[in-house]
C-alpha cells in the first residue's frame, strides 16, 4: 500500500484543487474557520458534486471510514503533525507541520 501526501497549504484561508486518488479524480476544498480555529475540508467528485462537506481536520481521525459512499476514495485519509502529535493543526500549519496523508487501499 502506498502512502501519499495530499498537496495542502495554508497560504490562503479558502482554496480548492484537483487530485487523483487510486485512479479517480477528486476536488478537495479547504477553508479556515476562525471561530472554530480549525481547517474544514470538503471532497467533491470531478463533476463538482459534493461527496462530504464540513469535515474539521483533526489529528487521529480517518476521515473516510465514517462514510458509506462508494464514490469516496477507498483508502484512509488522515492528518499528521510533524512537530507534535498532540497539537492540532493551526491556521499556518497546514502543509507545513500538519500534513494530510492518504494510504491507498491496495
Amino acid at each position: 500500500m502506498a502512502l501519499l501526501q495530499i498537496p495542502v497549504n495554508s497560504d490562503s484561508g479558502n482554496y480548492e484543487f484537483k487530485t487523483t486518488l487510486e485512479g479517480i479524480k477528486y476536488i478537495f476544498a479547504f477553508r479556515y474557520n476562525t471561530r472554530m480555529g480549525r481547517w474544514i475540508m470538503n471532497i467533491k467528485s470531478s463533476a463538482d458534486i459534493s461527496l462530504v462537506a464540513g469535515i474539521p481536520l483533526l489529528l487521529g481521525v480517518d476521515y473516510l471510514s465514517t462514510f458509506q459512499d462508494s464514490r469516496l476514495p477507498p483508502g484512509q485519509l488522515f492528518l499528521i503533525n510533524l512537530e507534535d502529535e498532540n497539537v492540532e493543526c493551526g491556521r499556518n500549519d497546514l502543509g507545513v507541520n500538519a500534513l494530510l496523508m492518504y494510504e491507498e487501499s491496495s
